[in-house]
């Protein structure tokens, strides 16, 4: 299951159109682009799809070289952001049960 966090944004802020969804123990980003300061930082136009291998905490990331998935805490500092983050537990048998947390920008009204 996905839970939506959503955040109040814009182009001229911080602005990204990524979806996430789940098939068996993948995690799948849509295409999509993110926005920053009105500059666009980065977009793909393929989705990534993300194997979640085993139990653990996880995170996925934008960085300037794709959408990654990292178990743990995050080290790397050339990330732009991030758009999810949950918890596999030991005696999981596949993530679709799961409550995946997805940081979601919409549209100021």
């Amino acid at each position: 299951m996905i839970s939506y966090i959503d955040v109040i944004g814009e182009k001229e802020t911080t602005f990204y159109t990524f979806d996430i969804r789940i098939e068996k123990n993948n995690i799948i980003v849509s295409s999509g682009e993110y926005y920053n300061q009105g500059n666009l930082i980065f977009s793909t136009t393929k989705e990534t799809i993300l194997t979640v291998p085993e139990a653990g905490s996880y995170q996925i990331w934008i960085y300037p070289d794709g959408i990654k998935l990292i178990k743990g805490v995050n080290t790397r500092s050339d990330y732009i952001n991030i758009l999810s983050y949950f918890e596999v537990p030991e005696e999981s048998s596949s993530i679709e049960l799961l409550k995946v947390r997805c940081i979601r920008t919409v549209l100021r009204d």
